[in-house]
């Protein structure tokens, strides 16, 4: 499947509004190097 990084950004949003998650910036182009690395496949 593949996520659009439109859903990425929201999908962080909502995890950022229900403070599951706390990410750096560092953490943040980890993430996204991840999932545009698998879009790209």
């Amino acid at each position: 499947m593949i996520v659009g990084a439109s859903s990425v950004n929201q999908l962080r949003t909502n995890l950022d509004a229900l403070n599951l998650l706390h990410f750096d910036e560092a953490e943040l182009k980890a993430i996204d190097a991840i999932v545009l690395e698998k879009c790209q496949r």
